[in-house]
């Protein structure tokens, strides 16, 4: 027993004896295209057939599926070598791999059986290997009986060729991966170093940022310091501070004053516009001459501002377009009176104002909170409209005019 057969421990395959004849070194050519079995090809083939058409699972898998059984401590060469045997002998082995390299290369075979001169078979190689598809060309060469013997001799020298080529290519790629390997991990090394470096150098620029941000926050508290101490008002004398106490409370008591005037004044106009309806029209005012009644007309109503006449206190918006606003104003016959809200003028100062005019508006996108909150209260206190504005533009003030004189005119 060779030392290959001591690799099988269960085989089941119908065999052939092989004939004693000597074979010759290759097949010679037949007239007409055909195919030759893989166990009637000669045995110097063999090797390169199944080297080159499979692969070592192919066989591996084939041997499985024949009932070989082949120990898994075996070599690939030795599996391989083993195989090579069993293709020189008709069993079941050299049938499943002819029948499965016949499915696998069926699109050469069947070009190779289409072409019979042999100058046309000589460029069908050389196009196929030209291809890389050196596997399946040499499967269909090799097994077809009408190639010519010298195109079969240079086909097998070229085969048995590629295979030292491979072998030293495959070598030489070794020592090109294991340079590159070791380029790659210097390079690595490289690269973690050069990561260290920068993040040292970004905390360290972090680190500076931050103090420099600690830096200017405490100048900007000092600013501020400074910004106080210097506009601090100087502190009265206790005399003044009497002073500055009762003017404040006669401040408040005029403002109160003047807010009683003007409900009374704005209740009075009240009274007179209901009449004028009941009598559809008709004056039952006094005539010059005679005794007030309560419900005279007098200059209670602000500024005895007409019915049809629209004056509008615009509050806050944006000093620079103040005067374009007026102009809109006028163009649809209304009068403006701006107050700024508080950024120059007092607030209170709208108490004074509101008696002037029969409307309010705020563009509640740039007025002041407590300015907006005062005038809308003295609004519902004095029977005032108020008309609060989405924006400060020109095109939001135009249609808040129009739509108040639609109110009006339709009351």
């Amino acid at each position: 027993m060779c030392a290959s057969d001591r690799l099988v421990l269960n085989v089941q395959t119908e065999t052939t004896p092989v004939p004693k004849t000597a074979l010759p070194s290759l097949r010679a050519a037949t007239s007409r295209p055909g195919r030759i079995a893989l166990w009637e090809i000669e045995a110097s083939v063999h090797c390169s057939i199944v080297g080159t058409c499979a692969s070592v699972k192919d066989i591996r898998r084939l041997a499985k599926k024949s009932g070989t059984r082949l120990k898994e401590e075996a070599s690939d060469y030795m599996v391989h070598g083993f195989l090579v045997c069993k293709t020189a002998q008709k069993c079941l082995f050299s049938k499943q791999f002819q029948k499965l390299m016949d499915k696998r290369h069926g699109g050469a075979v069947n070009r190779v059986q289409r072409t019979s001169e042999a100058d046309q078979l000589a460029q069908l190689w050389n196009d196929q290997r030209d291809c890389g598809n050196i596997a399946a060309a040499y499967w269909a060469f090799m097994t077809s009986s009408h190639i010519p013997l010298p195109l079969r001799e240079r086909i097998f020298g070229e085969v048995h060729m590629y295979s030292h080529l491979a072998g030293s290519s495959f070598a030489k790629k070794a020592v090109e991966a294991e340079d590159l390997a070791s380029e790659n991990i210097a390079l690595r090394e490289k690269i973690d170093r050069m990561r260290a470096r920068k993040e040292e150098q970004l905390s360290a620029h972090s680190q500076e940022l931050e103090r420099l941000f600690e830096t200017v926050s405490c100048l900007q508290q000092e600013l501020q310091t400074i910004r106080g101490r210097e506009s601090a008002p100087a502190q009265p004398s206790v005399t003044n501070e009497t002073l500055m106490r009762k003017m404040a409370k006669m401040e408040r008591a005029l403002t109160s004053a003047r807010v009683r005037a003007r409900q009374a004044e704005a209740n009075n106009q009240v009274l007179i516009q209901k009449l004028r309806k009941k009598t559809h029209g008709h004056s039952i005012l006094p005539r010059h001459g005679q005794v007030n009644n309560p419900t005279e007309e007098t200059d209670a109503s602000p500024k005895n501002i007409r019915q049809d006449e629209l004056k509008i206190l615009y509050i806050g918006g944006r000093i620079s377009s103040v005067r374009h606003l007026r102009r809109v104003a006028e163009n649809e016959s209304a009068t403006l009176v701006h107050h700024d809200g508080g950024l120059e003028e007092a607030t209170p100062k709208i108490d004074q104002v509101l008696p002037s005019v029969n409307c309010v508006m705020c563009p509640i996108d740039c007025v002041s909170h407590d300015a907006c909150l005062r005038a809308k209260h003295l609004c519902a206190k004095w029977q005032l409209q108020f008309v609060p504005l989405r924006t400060s533009s020109q095109s939001a003030f135009k249609e808040a005019i129009r739509s108040v004189r639609m109110m009006r005119q339709g009351q």
